[in-house]
Order: C-alpha cells, then structure tokens, then sequence
C-alpha cells in the first residue's frame, strides 16, 4: 500500500517537495552505547493514538475530520501494567481493530517484559508516551 506524505498539502506544494534533493549531513554521528543492550532500560514511544481510558480523554478526531491537516499535538502516558482492558485507541489512519485486541500491535510493552524476563533487557520503565501522528 503506498502512502501519500503529501495528501493534504496544495498539489504545488507537494510537487516542489517531492522534486527537491534531501541534503545529506555525512558523516552520521554515531554515539557508541557505554553498555549492552541487556544492562539497559527502555521507554517506549508509538504514534498509535493509545489512551488510558477513564484517566485520560481520547485524541480530538472530531477536530481532524473537520479540518484535515490539522491533527492533535498532545500526548498520553500509558503505564507498564496497564492491561488491555484499560487501554483505548482513537485513530483516523490506522485500524483500531487489531490494537484493541491485542496492544502489542501499536506498543510491544509485553514483548518487552518478556525479554525483560529472559534476561535480554535490563526492564521497562513505568511508562510511556503516545502521541497521535497521521
């Protein structure tokens, strides 16, 4: 499925943006972890439109459906040990379906506590941020 970055702009607008040359900042910084992967904790981000239900409100689709290139630039915090049950999803872009099901599609806190438990990672932190992004 191709997806079109340029949907919502002014089709001369896209038009310059897409014939214009990325500038390439060589060399790439690279900063070296000071320790393995399994001596580290990790905090999760998505784009998902994930939302702790009864704490926090959904992401404002009324909004974006009423005006298309806007889109909300808040953000939410969803803890480790929320279970699925508490979890919601408000997005225009992505199928909601599979995430209320199943969290893991649109943030893998239990794949992380997983390997938290086979000694791949150190942990998980106690929570994580999800903005919403078309």
């Amino acid at each position: 499925m191709a997806v079109d970055s340029f949907k919502f702009l002014p089709r001369l607008i896209g038009l310059i943006y897409q014939l214009q040359e990325p500038e390439l900042l060589l060399p790439i910084p690279w900063t070296p972890l000071p320790r393995t992967v399994s001596e580290r904790k990790f905090g999760l981000v998505t784009t998902g439109g994930l939302y702790h239900k009864h704490h926090k409100p959904p992401f404002d689709l009324a909004r974006e459906r009423l005006e298309p290139t806007w889109g909300d630039p808040t953000f939410r915090i969803i803890p480790s040990n929320i279970s699925q049950e508490q979890l919601g999803v408000s997005h225009l872009h992505v199928n909601t379906r599979f995430a209320e099901t199943d969290l893991n599609v649109l943030l893998t806190i239990r794949r992380f506590q997983k390997l938290e438990s086979q000694g791949f990672v150190s942990g998980l932190g106690t929570s994580h941020a999800i903005t919403y992004c078309k």
